[in-house]
């Protein structure tokens, strides 16, 4: 399948970047689709809904997410799972607080997508007012 003239699906690859708030207080899902063959990257923003999270947070040396995400969602749905009816169907969602330092750690949230408000319990918190 390809998405223009001698650009196909082998050939691009979708990255998801973080949400990022603007000003506002929107959230903003950026989506870029970057081509290998030296194309320029294309930008999609959307306007989203917020979302409630349950979730605990870390802070995290650049480049050590992918070391501190699963303990601290373990916690998570552990308070889930003892919370009857907090969640249904919802999404891990991933919050970066960048520093404005270089780097600087990175507070991150690590959070499930929950179906109303809490209590918090221990690390557990309610990020409220979430991205989507």
């Amino acid at each position: 399948m390809c998405l223009r003239p001698n650009v196909c699906a082998d050939s691009v690859r979708q990255i998801r970047t973080p949400l990022s708030l603007d000003t506002g207080r929107t959230w903003q899902l950026i989506t870029i689709l970057a081509y290998d063959r030296g194309m320029s990257d294309s930008v999609n923003l959307q306007t989203v809904h917020r979302r409630k999270l349950a979730a605990v947070r870390r802070e995290v040396a650049p480049g050590a997410v992918g070391s501190a995400w699963r303990p601290a969602l373990d916690k998570v749905w552990e308070f889930i799972r003892s919370n009857p009816g907090l969640r249904t169907d919802g999404h891990n969602i991933f919050l970066y607080h960048h520093p404005t330092k270089p780097g600087a750690p990175i507070q991150c949230d690590f959070g499930v997508e929950v179906t109303r408000t809490f209590e918090p319990a221990g690390e557990v918190y309610a990020a409220g007012d979430g991205p989507a």
